[in-house]
């Protein structure tokens, strides 16, 4: 799959060795998504992905989107999990934020900067479940606001100016409606 590529003040994301390489170049809790082709986009599906987060602390965090759409391609659900082994859901909705599930501990998320994680999200129906490394991160939680769309990856630097991950390993199933 093809992610996109680009660069400004704020972040940088493109390939590097193989790898999808985002960096959040300010700690200013913005974050700009490196999305998929239109033709990689699902509406029901488990969709995951290895990320290895590089320097970071805190709240500073790798982040997996998914039915994501709108003009500004500024609309989805994303899962963000945090260098100190916490996780949240979002919902983007064309420059509106929401938090579905806040920051929660979770004893299957790697910690600390150099840590792998595989992020995973079920989308079926008006369900969304976030995964971390196989294991499901709390019960689903039920937002019928987005129903298809394709997906994104992102570095969230919250106290690390300059936070990098790297996104391998992307994998896509449909699930039957």
């Amino acid at each position: 799959y093809t992610w996109g590529e680009f660069a400004d003040d704020g972040a940088a994301n493109a390939w590097e060795d193989g790898r999808l390489k985002t960096a959040d170049l300010l700690a200013d809790g913005s974050i700009w998504w490196s999305g998929t082709l239109p033709d990689v986009a699902a509406g029901d599906f488990f969709a995951e992905v290895s990320a290895e987060t590089q320097a970071c602390a805190g709240k500073d965090a790798a982040g997996f989107a998914g039915r994501i759409h709108g003009a500004n391609l500024n609309s989805g659900y994303a899962l963000e999990v945090s260098c100190d082994g916490n996780y949240r859901l979002r919902k983007f909705s064309e420059g509106s934020v929401a938090v579905l599930r806040d920051w929660t501990a979770s004893e299957a998320i790697v910690k600390g900067p150099n840590a792998t994680n595989r992020l995973g999200l079920l989308a079926h129906g008006d369900q969304v479940t976030p995964f971390a490394n196989g294991v499901p991160l709390g019960p689903s939680v039920q937002d019928a606001s987005f129903a298809y769309g394709i997906f994104g990856l992102y570095a969230m630097a919250l106290e690390t100016p300059g936070a990098v991950v790297y996104f391998d390993d992307f994998g896509l199933w449909n699930v039957a409606p």
